[in-house]
């Protein structure tokens, strides 16, 4: 199913989408010179995926639409669902800023996702839970968050390692599974499908990995190591084994601190996004499967903000108490208070329970 890396896979369908969405709304645009600037922008944007689709013409979403929908035939619905709550939120026209009206914008992503096999009325939906999300943040100065800060990267496919793959990891670990299972089990969860089986990944683009083939991976507890993933079926078979080496250890908090805060509260946004989508306004939903991942992604989430929680304790008996990295952390944890927060009043309303504790191996 690759043409080489799960990454370069990835990447090709994720800018096919964005390229997509940007020739629609150019169509749309009915004021002239905003219609110059936003084809302008276009074709640089182009440009850059040349390699990709060389016989792409000024403004042909012919071709863009058949690639989609070729790659994406054997897709099931979560996969599908996946790519197009990561199109939704991919900011148009990266890197320019060019305004877009909301209609506009709504009715681009409705085409989009017919050529995806989707109801329509997901595009208003996913956009709709977007800023319902983002009102969970309240601690956030939203004036002086810079709009989908990581989302660009995604798409121009930089490639790095985001906070996503690590949270697919550790959903796995916290079902005791080890490695590269952790990781596909934790993506399976998400919706996007197991890497063996060519799946996007946990909400499509933040599934990265970069050139040299590798990720994070979570065992034991949730000390981090490096796993290989290439194209070819890693082994999912089962449990680590005893004695298993894991590598190079690095804590939670350093791994946290290394992302900037709109990275992490743009991650977590879109984890929450896709977590209402896939758990609590599904369609057709398996009530019982929905509750299980909806109460394990909470708890997981939980398991960290605590870890962290715990690590700042210890750093603060090495640091003064206004030191950046000690406000900083803290800023983070609110990130995933108000993430948590949010996701189990969700949970709540929908399956009329507490979220349960759930327990992590150690």
């Amino acid at each position: 199913m690759f043409k080489s890396t799960l990454f370069e896979f990835s990447t090709k369908l994720l800018a096919a989408s964005s390229l997509y969405i940007n020739c629609h709304l150019v169509n749309l645009e009915l004021n002239t010179e905003r219609k110059k600037k936003k084809t302008k922008a276009l074709d640089k944007i182009k440009e850059k995926f040349s390699d990709y689709f060389p016989d792409l013409q000024k403004n042909d979403i012919s071709i863009l639409e058949d690639y989609i929908k070729k790659e994406i035939e054997k897709f099931d619905f979560d996969k599908k669902l996946a790519l197009f709550i990561e199109t939704c939120l991919t900011p148009t026209f990266y890197p320019y800023e060019l305004y877009v009206n909301s209609s506009e914008h709504a009715k681009a992503l409705e085409k989009f996702a017919v050529a995806l096999g989707v109801n329509p009325k997901k595009a208003t939906d996913v956009l709709n839970t977007f800023n319902q999300a983002q009102k969970a943040h309240i601690h956030t100065n939203w004036s002086k968050v810079a709009a989908f800060s990581i989302a660009g990267a995604l798409v121009c496919g930089t490639g790095a390692f985001y906070v996503a793959p690590w949270i697919a990891s550790a959903i796995g670990a916290a079902q005791g599974l080890y490695g590269a299972a952790a990781i596909s089990y934790g993506l399976g969860v998400l919706g996007g499908g197991s890497v063996a089986s060519g799946g996007m990944g946990m909400m499509g683009g933040l599934w990265l990995i970069a050139g040299s083939g590798t990720t994070i991976g979570v065992s034991g507890g949730f000390a981090m190591e490096r796993v290989t993933v290439t194209s070819s079926a890693p082994d999912l078979s089962g449990k680590a084994p005893v004695g298993t080496p894991t590598g190079n250890k690095v804590s939670i908090g350093d791994f946290i601190y290394s992302f900037g805060y709109e990275d992490l509260l743009y991650t977590m946004l879109k984890l929450q996004v896709v977590f209402a989508e896939m758990f609590i306004k599904k369609e057709n939903m398996n009530f019982d499967e929905c509750k299980m991942n909806s109460r394990l992604v909470i708890g997981v989430l939980t398991d960290q903000m605590k870890q962290i929680s715990d690590e700042l304790k210890e750093l603060e008996t090495f640091n003064e108490k206004d030191a950046n990295i000690i406000k900083e952390i803290k800023k983070k944890i609110q990130i995933y208070k108000d993430s948590v927060g949010w996701m189990e009043k969700q949970h709540i309303a929908q399956f009329k329970e507490a979220v349960p504790l759930v327990k992590t191996p150690a």
